[in-house]
């Protein structure tokens, strides 16, 4: 393992969030099989406990423990050093009274070496995943659902070439992750390592564990404070990222010979210049201390859905998160996307007419793409175009992170797929139903005249007006070389503003808005959406701007901004500015972000074709052959009952879903063909009537 110097790098930005991640009660456990709390890190002596945990295996000690933001709930390991055997358990209790609960069904061998300490910690941005790391070297990755190993890596701890340490034995007594909060998009583990008294961080295999066996010195306790731990004695560490300032700070407990067992704290966005503070004794000081975290939660899934529901895709990782337009704190869902060929990334997202998201799945280095339709309750690709194609949307190091690409269906070109890349250069369309180009338009510039005019554009994102089958739609677009937010020109195109001319026009400029957050041209951080609100006749659109130039940094955060009131503004001839409705997450960075448009408004944003017969709610397909989709306009929070009644008012089926389920799939394969009338009801949603047509 290679332990690198950690500069500040994890801790850019100072910008203020609609919602801030209030920091939690800290957990301990200690070596007699103990738990305590401790409701403000500021004073810790003031705990409570310790208790006794019951449920424990016998010859087993207490090394790990660890909360999982995911279901909120506490896990520890338990560890016999004789048996080299380790079981997961779940902690549940309150006041005085804690007993663990066993994960999977028999403990699983790992070889921790022959003391009672070891290192354990759920990856922040793989929630179902456990670090493990022994202070013999020995580190595995296990299962939380299920407590199984899944991975062993490389035994042995090792300084990185060129460090002060290097040849120096290790023992790595306690690890932590960054940015540890659900939907998290990049993290780095970082350790306490008692041989040598300091604290490392881990060279990055991926974004995902941060973890390849190879290590270098971080930043020296000693030589900063003065303070010398135990290297026989417990420590536990767990990190804090506070949402205002987009910072985390890492907390460790240890015992010095003479002041007994203390909690340490270091904010990681000072760098070499900072140092450890010491908090003081924990409780009396007495406790041997060997794990310690903060307790953490997902938000609100179930909750009503706030302005319109979004789906976006996250930089790093490229997950599946979706959020409420007007409180993006709040994630809803976190899918991992699976099924994607080989080297490629998915660069872009949007949803086509038929209620389903699509993606554009891209290699960056040999230039080739496939369309994907996406399961959103899975996160599972299935190609359009079996075959790769070639698409000459730009290059970079292989991650698509660098590619700007425009993505979005055209609302008055049936089944058709604008693409844009390439610095303007690259602008086609695709048919949804094969994923193949069907036709190559004139390449993006600035028209004569504008201000930008003979400038290079550079398109991170394109959005359209309008609904599907529409006879007219104006695209937009954001210039990130400039940071303006642009309108295609209608001529060349007739009536259809769909792109096909190329031409630009600067008509919405945010260069003043975006510059604020980090604008640089060399970096995505511009992606819009707009859809037609039935309900009020009018376009509602959003952009999501990524603050902090790079995602290597992990400090990157993605800004949602409400562009209603300047697309509303630009039409009628006045001007608006953009409001911002908040963070996405509690520091998410996106590579693109769509409406899916609020059922209310289904008629006339793309899925008129679906509902014509006037349903207030989408329902897709219509006419069906087998099974039919609706989507509710809010989750909701108990069961949902759907009747499905024929011409002559007999109820022919009936069906009850869980409290949460929103997207609700009706059986209607064994009816015969005709109109039925679906009622949908519930005690947390209002009643529906809708009309389907079987085939």
């Amino acid at each position: 393992m290679k332990k690198n110097l950690l500069a500040a790098i994890l801790g850019a930005g100072t910008m203020m969030c609609t919602a801030t991640y209030a920091q939690t009660t800290l957990y301990g456990i200690t070596d007699a099989n103990t738990i305590f709390t401790m409701s403000n890190v500021s004073t810790p002596s003031a705990i409570s406990g310790p208790y006794a945990v019951s449920g424990v295996a016998s010859g087993q000690t207490l090394v790990g423990l660890g909360s999982r933001s995911g279901n909120g709930a506490l896990y520890a390991l338990g560890y016999d050093s004789l048996t080299n055997t380790a079981q997961l358990y779940t902690i549940t209790g309150s006041g005085s009274s804690y007993s663990a609960s066993a994960v999977g069904s028999a403990a699983t061998g790992v070889t921790l070496g022959s003391s009672r300490y070891a290192s354990f910690n759920i990856v922040s941005s793989v929630d179902n995943q456990i670090r493990i790391v022994g202070r013999n070297g020995n580190n595995y990755l296990m299962n939380a659902d299920n407590g199984t190993i899944t991975s062993t890596g490389t035994s042995g701890l090792s300084f990185g070439s060129g460090d002060a340490h290097t040849g120096s034995s290790s023992s790595l007594a306690a690890t932590a992750y960054t940015n540890n909060f659900f939907g998290s998009d990049g993290t780095t583990e970082i350790g306490y390592d008692a041989a040598n008294n300091v604290l490392v961080t881990f060279d990055a295999g991926n974004y995902s564990n941060s973890f390849n066996n190879a290590s270098n010195t971080m930043h020296s306790i000693g030589v900063t404070t003065g303070i010398l731990l135990s290297s026989g004695g417990g420590s536990g560490m767990d990190t804090w990222y506070d949402s205002t300032t987009h910072t985390n700070t890492i907390y460790l407990t240890g015992s010095t010979l003479l002041s007994g067992s203390h909690l340490y704290s270091y904010n990681m966005s000072t760098g070499l210049l900072g140092a450890v503070s010491d908090r003081g004794a924990i409780g009396a000081g007495t406790m041997n201390v060997t794990a310690i975290s903060f307790m953490r939660s997902r938000g609100d899934s179930t909750a009503a859905i706030s302005g319109d529901l979004m789906t976006a895709l996250s930089l790093n990782l490229r997950h599946l998160l979706t959020f409420d337009a007007a409180n993006p704190n709040n994630i809803r869902t976190v899918r991992t996307i699976s099924g994607m060929t080989s080297g490629q990334n998915m660069i872009a997202i949007d949803y086509g007419f038929n209620g389903l998201l699509y993606g554009l799945g891209y290699n960056s280095t040999s230039q080739t793409y496939q369309l994907y339709t996406v399961d959103t309750t899975t996160g599972r690709v299935s190609a359009v175009n079996t075959t790769a194609a070639s698409l000459a949307l730009g290059t970079d190091d292989g991650s698509g992170n660098y590619i700007n690409a425009g993505f979005r269906f055209i609302p008055t070109a049936t089944n058709r797929i604008r693409v844009t890349g390439n610095n303007g250069a690259r602008n086609v369309q695709l048919d949804a139903t094969t994923g193949l180009v069907v036709a190559t338009d004139t390449a993006i510039g600035y028209e004569s005249g504008d201000a930008s005019f003979g400038t290079t554009v550079n398109l991170s994102s394109i959005a359209f007006t309008g609904y599907n089958g529409d006879t007219a739609t104006h695209m937009f677009g954001f210039d990130a070389s400039t940071g303006a937010m642009v309108a295609f020109n209608n001529t060349g195109s007739g009536s259809t503003g769909s792109g096909s001319s190329g031409s630009l026009s600067t008509d919405l400029s945010l260069a003043t808005t975006l510059d604020l957050f980090g604008h640089t041209s060399g970096y995505n951080n511009g992606y819009m959406d707009i859809a037609f609100n039935n309900s009020t006749s009018l376009n509602n659109g959003y952009m999501v701007s990524n603050y902090g130039g790079d995602s290597t940094g992990q400090g990157n955060y993605s800004i949602v901004y409400d562009l209603n009131a300047m697309l509303t503004g630009y039409h009628r001839g006045t001007s608006a500015t953009p409001s911002r409705t908040g963070n996405v997450g509690y520091g998410i960075p996106v590579k693109d972000a769509v409406i899916h448009t609020p059922a209310s408004s289904a008629s006339s944003t793309g899925f008129a074709t679906y509902n014509v017969h006037g349903n207030d709610l989408l329902v897709y397909p219509n006419p069906v052959e087998n099974s039919t989709r609706i989507v509710l306009d809010q989750s909701p929070t108990s069961p949902v009952n759907v009747d499905v009644i024929d011409m002559n008012g007999q109820i022919v089926r009936n069906y009850t879903y869980a409290a949460g389920t929103y997207n609700i799939d009706v059986d209607m394969s064994r009816l015969p063909a005709g109109l039925y009338s679906v009622r949908v009801s519930g005690d947390s949603i209002a009643d529906h009537n809708l009309k389907v047509v079987k085939n």
